[in-house]
This record gives structure tokens, C-alpha cells and sequence, in this order.
């Protein structure tokens, strides 16, 4: 691996993840059903400063947006969240979950 990183990957069970009906978490017509195995990884970090890993072409949305918008600017570019800016500055962050608690 580059940089001389070592990666190990693996399989972890999430358990038992099945939702009845009346589960506060279920969603309606997705459900677990019984225990999955997702791929994992252990990672070393790198020491490096983090400007040698940043994303240099920056999307970001500013407050007139509309969720609509800002969610088709989210799956266009495959990203799960953008910076929200006013002018220069920072204001906050949208993510995909937080448009989806607003349904």
C-alpha cells in the first residue's frame, strides 16, 4: 500500500437485526431480516496534515437552496453531504440523513 499503510479487511456480523412491525427504528417496507455480514477494514491513520487528503474542488450550497435542490446536488456529485456558506463563511453542514429526517 502507498505510503506504507497497512489495511487488513475482514467480515463482522451486525448481529441480529430483524424489525417487527412496531419497531420505533423499522421503516415502513424496509426491514433487516436476520444477521448480515458487511465488510470491514482496520486502517491506520496517516500522520500526515490533512491538506494532502482534502477534496480541492469544493461543492457547496448556500441557505437559499432548497432541499430538493441541495438532495439532487448530493446524488449528482455521489456525496452524502455538502458545506452550507454565506458568502466566505461557514455556517453548517448539510448531510443525506438530514434531509431525510426532514420526510
Amino acid at each position: 500500500h502507498p505510503r506504507g499503510r497497512g489495511v487488513v479487511e475482514g467480515e463482522a456480523s451486525t448481529g441480529d437485526s430483524i424489525a417487527d412491525q412496531d419497531s420505533d427504528w423499522s421503516w415502513e417496507g424496509i426491514k433487516a431480516t436476520g444477521a448480515r455480514y458487511l465488510p470491514t477494514r482496520n486502517v491506520e491513520i496517516p500522520a500526515e496534515a490533512v491538506r494532502h487528503f482534502m477534496t480541492e474542488d469544493l461543492i457547496t450550497v448556500n441557505a437559499t437552496r432548497t432541499a430538493k435542490e441541495v438532495a439532487q446536488e448530493l446524488i449528482s456529485n455521489d456525496i452524502e453531504q455538502v458545506p452550507l456558506v454565506n458568502g466566505t463563511d461557514l455556517d453548517g453542514i448539510v448531510r443525506d440523513v438530514d434531509l431525510l429526517e426532514g420526510l
